[in-house]
């Protein structure tokens, strides 16, 4: 029994006063100090546990290795204007890794104040953006987890591989999670262990900005068109802007609201806080305009681009010598290259409008008065204008004379529409522009252009090619009873005086008389005309017309096909002395480190006494007595020019040089020929010399003109070079020397006339003569002309396609009689192998010369 140890009334007491505690009593009496004190235990122990858990997570973290977003092996090539604005690509460029030295400061400014402003005074998150991602994440229904609001962590996000942060529902919201906590690990240790500069290099390399880029590197290329180390303030911060959203905002004004917004965005959010961070001042951000994008990059080939592609890669196949186009487009697509070409982005421009504008007067039938008089006008026999067939198509080059730089072309309307190159790939007989080759090949066997003498006579008979240098006018000996022999030809001239007697070389040239330069071809020989053609460009390889029919006196006027770009490089060879550059468009190519110039092939056709002659033989063209007269330069400026037509005007061309530019011209129908229903027709004289018959395609009647090589092939020329080259000051062409090579009289001694009797003989059968190029009798080959069966070497391209050239070229061969300009048909007779002229009585003069 206990006792009480004092006063009192006793009890349970500890003698204190208070009740004596029994277990569990303090859990029982809670206090807010017990409550604050337990809690804070508790979280101090969570603290600490949550420390140890991160500490250990921190060091077992290891930084990923970079994404590998794009092989580097496969970068698209960009294609280049001589101004270094860009053409087009070949593939699409999505990823260009740069150094910190190829990032300009003012990307890295831009893209700090754009996305993270804070960037260079924070670790590598930010609380305050993991709470605002928190609290999005908590309210938002669709289970997208937000954050990544710094720099690092977006590159951590972004380009490091095995971390995605999208949740698509409430399942997966854990594994979001936890890489939401590994990102930010990462981010930290790339805080710690990487320089700013580092980190913000990597992310300029990774991030997405729209229009399939990423990278900076790719994006400047791709908007811009230029290099990232070239990029200014306002182009900076574009890109910087399009991070945001770049699936939604666009850098094009037609755009509508995503263009404003870009725009809004760059002004008043980026080039702002760029300011309020005193990386831009006020005044210069107010002054700065809007980035203008390259709308046509990123493999758009519209247009006339696509002309300028195709033949880029035309010769990067030769150039690396790839065996297919596909190859040498793999290559392409995959080398990153950046190829400079000479195309003159001005006078491309310039080229395709005044192409555009005389088109425009061919739909209205408004030919200029000076075409009229080159180009004949088919109103004077009571024609109507044809306007401007679908099936007509044009091709033109512009070439620089001294390095074979192709300045300029015409393809075509739209590549996207017709990506058949008219002016590299469409072979067509050439008319009377494919003289030259045969004076050339003269010079270049000692003649003397200034003093030599031509045979202007009319018929006139040649002899077999080679065999020798006596013609016989029909009046002076092809009657009687006597005949030249086997294997000779009759030639004709088209205009009145359809006869002219003996001729100089330049006036033989300027009127584009036919009898001249088929005799001057019988004795210079095919061969060496076919060489002299191949050393000015011409690609004369088996399977050609050239090469099938060279023995044929034909040849002289223009039977074989040849493309636009084949008969500007002659000119422009011509042009400059008499030295062939081989015509090209690549001029630079830089892959990687290296910089790449392809080799241009260079040679010596001519002299330059030579080339000087030739100069002075086809000064005269574009003046009275020329076949395209009125269509000289209005500065002053002489020009060499060769006009070219082909029976039944399905083929027109004019060649025409300064010193400093040479451009050719041509104009054919799609489907050259003739039917067999029509074959009478075609070789009537009335169809020959005046007009085609109906059912075929023609250049005769279209826009109002005769069809001539003179008419609008030389209009669009002159026009060209008028707007473009008038303001350039004139350029003498070099004199001729005054005793160069010997005389050669090619009219010979003419005999006596002798009286003709006439001697009763059998009917003979109705065939043309040989009055140009393609016609049957021109040409003792009986096989037709065929496509170019191989590829050409550079320049020449090779057409995916086959080649557009007329039939006809053989004796018997059924097809058109395709004729050069300047001859008429007359209705002829086959006697002894020999083709007959039967004049008609009386002859009417046409309304311009054929060429």
């Amino acid at each position: 029994m206990r006792h009480p140890r004092g006063g009192g009334s006793g009890g349970w007491d500890d003698g204190g006063g208070h009740q004596p505690h029994g277990k569990g009593d303090w859990w029982r009496r809670w206090t807010w100090k017990k409550v604050l004190a337990v809690l804070a235990a508790g979280f101090g122990s969570l603290v600490l546990l949550g420390s140890v858990i991160v500490g250990i997570a921190y060091a077992n973290t290891k930084i990923p290795s970079m994404r590998q977003l794009v092989n580097q092996s496969s970068v698209a090539s960009t294609v280049y204007f001589s101004n270094g604005k860009p053409v087009a690509s070949f593939g699409q460029t999505s990823h260009i890794v740069l150094n910190g030295n190829q990032i300009p400061q003012t990307m890295r400014e831009a893209m700090v104040a754009a996305e993270d402003k804070n960037f260079y005074h924070e670790g590598g998150v930010s609380i305050t953006g993991i709470i605002r991602a928190a609290l999005s994440d908590l309210t938002s229904s669709g289970g997208n987890l937000q954050g990544a609001s710094t720099i690092t962590e977006q590159l951590v996000k972004q380009g490091y591989e095995g971390l995605s942060t999208q949740a698509t529902n409430s399942s997966t919201l854990t594994s979001g999670l936890a890489n939401k906590f590994k990102e930010i690990l990462i981010a930290e240790k790339l805080a710690r262990e990487k320089s700013k500069s580092w980190i913000l290099t990597e992310y300029l390399n990774t991030v997405y900005f729209g229009a399939g880029s990423t990278g900076v590197g790719a994006a400047s290329e791709a908007y811009f068109g230029i290099p990232a180390s070239q990029m200014n303030v306002a182009q900076s911060a574009m890109l910087a802007s399009m991070v945001q959203l770049p699936g939604y905002y666009s850098p094009l004004p037609n755009a509508g609201a995503a263009y404003k917004a870009l725009v809004w965005r760059w002004r008043y959010h980026t080039l702002a806080t760029m300011v309020q961070m005193g990386d831009l001042s006020a005044q210069a951000a107010a002054k700065l305009k809007f980035p203008t994008v390259a709308h046509n990059t990123n493999a758009n080939w519209g247009g006339y681009r696509g002309y300028i592609m195709q033949r880029v890669l035309y010769e990067l196949q030769n150039y690396w010598h790839l065996n297919t186009a596909q190859q040498a487009m793999a290559r392409a697509t995959t080398a990153g290259l950046k190829i400079y070409t000479s195309y003159n982005q001005k006078l491309m421009n310039a080229l395709y409008a005044t192409v555009a504008q005389n088109q425009k007067l061919m739909r209205e039938c408004a030919p200029p008065a000076v075409a009229l008089v080159g180009g004949g006008d088919p109103s004077n026999y009571g024609f109507t204008c044809n306007h401007l067939p679908k099936w007509v198509d044009t091709g033109a080059v512009l070439i620089q004379p001294s390095t074979g730089d192709i300045l300029a072309e015409y393809g075509g309307q739209n590549y996207n529409q017709h990506p058949f190159d008219y002016a590299m790939e469409s072979y067509n007989q050439v008319g009377s522009s494919f003289k030259p080759y045969v004076l050339a090949t003269a010079l270049k066997q000692g003649m003397n252009a200034m003093t030599s003498v031509m045979n202007g006579f009319s018929p006139l008979w040649i002899p077999p090619v080679g065999s020798g240098t006596t013609v016989y006018p029909k009046y002076q000996g092809a009657g009687g009873g006597t005949t030249p022999g086997a294997g000779w030809f009759e030639v004709i001239n088209d205009d009145t005086p359809a006869s002219v007697g003996p001729v100089s070389v330049q006036k033989a040239m300027a009127a584009s008389l036919n009898t001249a330069y088929t005799s001057l071809y019988s004795r210079v020989g095919g061969a060496a005309v076919m060489q002299t053609a191949q050393d000015f460009g011409v690609y004369t390889g088996t399977g050609t017309a050239l090469a099938s029919n060279e023995n044929g006196v034909g040849e002289a006027l223009g039977q074989g096909s040849l493309t636009v770009l084949e008969q500007a490089t002659m000119v422009a060879t011509i042009a400059d002395n008499g030295v062939y550059h081989a015509s090209h468009a690549i001029v630079k190519i830089v892959a990687g480190s290296h910089v790449i110039r392809p080799p241009v092939a260079t040679h010596a056709v001519l002299t330059a006494p030579q080339a000087a002659e030739m100069d002075w033989a086809m000064s005269q063209d574009l003046y009275p007595g020329g076949t395209a007269p009125g269509d000289n330069l209005p500065n002053g400026q002489v020009a060499i020019a060769k006009t070219g037509t082909t029976n039944l005007a399905q083929s027109g061309f004019f060649l025409g040089a300064t010193p400093d530019y040479a451009m050719a011209v041509g104009m054919f129908v799609a489907h050259p020929g003739c039917p067999p229903r029509l074959q009478v027709k075609c070789g009537a004289k009335t169809s020959l010399q005046y007009a085609p018959p109906a059912g075929i395609q023609t250049l005769f009647r279209v826009g109002g003109l005769a069809g001539y090589g003179g008419g609008w092939p030389a209009t669009i020329w002159h026009d060209y070079f008028t707007s473009q080259f008038s303001n350039e000051p004139v350029t003498a062409w070099p004199t001729p020397p005054a005793n160069l090579g010997t005389t050669w009289n090619l009219v010979g001694k003419l005999p006596k006339r002798k009286p003709r009797h006439h001697r009763p003989g059998p009917s003979p059968s109705p065939t043309p003569s040989c009055h140009g190029q393609g016609n049957p009798h021109c040409s003792p080959s009986p096989s037709p002309s065929p496509s170019p069966s191989s590829c050409p070497p550079l320049p020449t391209p090779c057409s995916p396609s086959p080649t557009i050239t007329s039939p006809g070229g053989g004796p018997g061969q059924s097809g058109t009689s395709t004729s050069m300009a300047g001859t008429a048909v007359v209705g002829t007779v086959l006697f002894g192998g020999i083709a007959v002229v039967a004049l008609p009585s009386r002859r009417r003069r046409r309304p311009g010369r054929r060429g």
